[in-house]
């Protein structure tokens, strides 16, 4: 993914890129934007969120008897995993896919039992970061709506006007 936001850094191919794929749905506005720096930006982005979730899958494998030379596999094998869940649309997030995925392409560096631990440690994980975020992220919204409710209150009895 990253090696081809920077392959469609390009201004040419960025246009010929979508303007066969999209035809008449072309927003060349919004073509425009996605300029050089932006792209370039986006896949540096990509590598590093790549990379932490890596070293995530690495960093559980590594106490099951994963080595330390091991993390660019666990870590391919991590976004493997990713990869076909996300392909996988009737299951949310790729539940029990990804899984077994993990469990099958670790599982040949530690043990299918330490994999499944692993599987399931980073599963657990993940939703948890997951929860964590979407409530930070919705408290200013939950807040906002709070201080408008106390605002525009109405008190039993009396008519607003």
């Amino acid at each position: 993914g990253a090696l081809l936001m920077i392959a469609m850094s390009r201004r040419s191919a960025t246009n010929f890129f979508w303007g066969r794929l999209l035809r008449s749905r072309l927003n060349t506005s919004a073509l425009e934007s996605l300029r050089n720096p932006t792209l370039v930006r986006c896949a540096i982005w990509t590598v590093v969120g790549w990379a932490a979730m890596g070293l995530h899958a690495w960093a559980i494998t590594r106490p099951l008897g994963a080595a330390a030379g091991d993390a660019i596999f666990v870590s391919g094998a991590f976004a493997l995993a990713w990869t076909v869940g996300l392909l996988a649309v009737p299951l949310p997030a790729g539940a029990g896919l990804r899984e077994v995925v993990l469990v099958v392409t670790v599982g040949a560096l530690i043990g299918h039992e330490a994999a499944t631990s692993m599987a399931l440690v980073s599963r657990a994980i993940m939703l948890g970061n997951d929860l964590v975020l979407s409530l930070l992220a919705g408290l200013p919204s939950l807040l906002v709506t709070i201080r408008n409710q106390r605002r525009f209150a109405v008190e039993p009895g009396v008519q607003p006007r």
